[in-house]
């Protein structure tokens, strides 16, 4: 339930379409991020069914312009921690977004 209001939150900060852009924009960064750490370590997956309850929550469309955005964090992600120890990676990826995670709790959840 935390997630869900953590979700609606980040939509409620506002109204108009530049805070629902926004929003949109900062969930799929967060996507994007949480997607590449769960590839650069293999001990976290990417919670797809987390992720569907989020963007429902805060009614936002998995459209292109999410998907793009989303890319963008992801391979930026991907170039910002190529080289990095695996262990650091995952740390980082549970702290951010496994259960507890302080940016995106549940998007990712060990295997």
């Amino acid at each position: 339930m935390k997630k869900i209001v953590l979700a609606a939150a980040l939509v409620a900060a506002g109204s108009g379409f530049a805070v629902a852009d926004n929003a949109r924009d900062t969930i799929a960064r967060k996507y994007g991020e949480a997607m590449a750490l769960s590839e650069l370590c293999t001990d976290l997956r990417f919670n797809s069914g987390r992720a569907t309850v989020y963007l429902a929550a805060a009614h936002i469309e998995f459209d292109d312009t999410f998907k793009a955005v989303a890319t963008v964090s992801h391979n930026r992600t991907l170039t910002d921690l190529a080289g990095k120890q695996a262990d650091d990676i995952c740390l980082v990826g549970e702290a951010l977004y496994g259960p507890n995670g302080t940016n995106g709790p549940g998007l990712l959840e060990r295997k």
